[in-house]
Formats: C-alpha cells, structure tokens, sequence
C-alpha cells in the first residue's frame, strides 16, 4: 500500500444489548490487499477477557471493508478497548486504539 494513500478506521457497534457485536471497519482511497490484526481487551471487577483475531484484506478504494464482528460483553466498571493494526508492503504499518463503545445502538467511532 502506498503510505501517502489516507486509511480510516472506525468502530460500528449492532446493537443494544451485551454482549455488544462490534464490526471494525477500515478504508482506503486506493486499492490494497493490507493484513491486520484486532486484540479486544476488557478488564473489570469479575475478571479480564483477551479477543484476538487477524487476516488479509482486499480493498476496493473508497469502499469500506468490515473487518469480521467482535462479540464482547463489558460494563461501565470495566475498562474495555479495541487495537487495530494494518499492516502494508515493506515495514508499513498503521495502528489504532479505540475504546469500546459506550452508546447504543449502532454507533460509529472514527480515528
């Protein structure tokens, strides 16, 4: 990929009740086949949780492509976020953190 072409990623959150289905979702202007990796992480008073999950992506520029769907249940004692990171040719990557989203239904958070 070419690291001057803008890549967004954003969270869409489905719906209101826990867990929470989470879709992360990243674009960018030109076509690309990127690799990425998601680690979801939550930590509160009854224990701690670690979601991980990673692939290759063929993207169509200006198209967004969804990243797979998180099922993750939190609350509002619990400290929860959401890493992405993109990698690209060569030694490119791109990371994002996102914390989980609080607000429902169906949200997005841009980075």
């Amino acid at each position: 990929m070419d690291t001057d072409a803008p890549l967004r990623a954003w969270l869409e959150t489905l719906d209101a009740s826990q867990p929470a289905i989470i879709i992360p979702h990243i674009q960018t202007e030109r076509d690309a086949t990127l690799r990425y990796r998601i680690t979801a992480r939550r930590d509160g008073p009854d224990g701690k949780t670690v979601v991980g999950q990673g692939a290759t992506v063929r993207l169509t520029g200006g198209v967004p492509a969804a990243l797979g769907r998180i099922s993750l249940r939190y609350g509002p004692k619990d400290s929860c976020g959401i890493d992405l990171t993109i990698y690209g040719v060569g030694s490119f990557s791109q990371a994002f953190h996102f914390e989980c989203p609080t607000s429902r239904p169906r949200e997005e958070h841009w980075k």
